[in-house]
């Protein structure tokens, strides 16, 4: 949510109200102050066309729907622009799009750039979140996409976001619980791996690097691999590497075939290796 910073002090006793410009319009309503420095006093307002917007579909449907597009996105990062051949860093990255919602069906595929929506420029994620949000919920819309290096427009019918999905149009890196998403563009691989089961994570690596793998059948646990957004292939098995050594296993890669086993199967009574 968008808000206004302003540095009059509100009363305890009073819960908000009206904010005015010198003209005598209302801007905003006042909704919270900051008590973290005495000797400074901030308060915070919600802008009036965010109000009225809620206002107005509370008196119409006794409720607040929001617009959904059914996306993963995050900002174009300058490593994006070079290997998907963006002329600049102004855009969205799509980095999922989720199953039957309303991106999949218009087609939309991960990795794509959006760049503008419904005729406005989306620059930053936080552009594309406040448009989609506040589209009405069943419109056709154009949504101007970069994809392998041509631009492109597609049709979208915005949906309405279901309330369990309010993360699924917005800029979150941590989601809760196992995350697994390993995704080649070109020559780097966009990683995010968390408390996924480690026979999960190889076997996707080796997906990516095209390579055969065998697993050792005792080979048990979860991993999480701390990593930059984007990395280059030549890096990924050595990072696999390095979270396989944290929990007692390791990565053998004979050519064509990785293997992956417990350290104590191939060492020596003395710690020596075994013939």
């Amino acid at each position: 949510m968008d808000v206004l910073v302003l540095d009059a002090v509100i009363p305890l006793s009073r819960g908000g109200g009206a904010l005015v410009n010198m003209r005598g319009e209302l801007i905003g309503v006042t909704f919270m102050k900051s008590e973290r420095d005495p000797e400074k006093h901030f308060s915070f307002a919600i802008p009036i066309g965010d109000v009225m917007r809620v206002v107005g579909s509370l008196v119409e449907k006794g409720s607040v729907s929001r617009g959904w597009l059914g996306v993963q996105i995050a900002d174009v990062e300058h490593t994006d622009v070079e290997w998907l051949g963006l002329p600049d860093r102004k855009g969205v990255l799509v980095e999922e799009v989720l199953a039957d919602g309303p991106a999949q069906d218009a087609g939309l595929e991960n990795n794509d750039v959006i760049r503008s929506f419904d005729g406005k420029k989306v620059n930053t994620a936080k552009d594309l979140i406040r448009l989609a949000a506040w589209t009405e919920v069943g419109k056709r819309v154009q949504v101007s996409i970069i994809r392998d290096r041509e631009e492109r427009t597609v049709e979208l019918q915005v949906g309405e976001r279901p309330q369990e999905s309010a993360q699924d149009v917005s800029n979150v890196k941590a989601p809760k619980g196992t995350v697994l998403r390993i995704e080649p563009r070109g020559d780097l691989v966009s990683v995010d791996v968390r408390d996924a089961d480690v026979r999960d994570v190889a076997r996707r690596i080796a997906e990516v690097l095209q390579k055969s793998i065998i697993i050792t059948a005792d080979i048990r646990g979860t991993v999480s691999l701390a990593a930059p957004k984007m990395v280059r292939k030549n890096d990924l098995y050595h990072m696999l590497e390095a979270a396989l050594r944290a929990k007692g296993f390791e990565a053998v890669d004979s050519g064509q075939v990785i293997r992956v086993r417990r350290v104590a199967d191939v060492r020596g009574p003395h710690g020596d290796d075994g013939d």
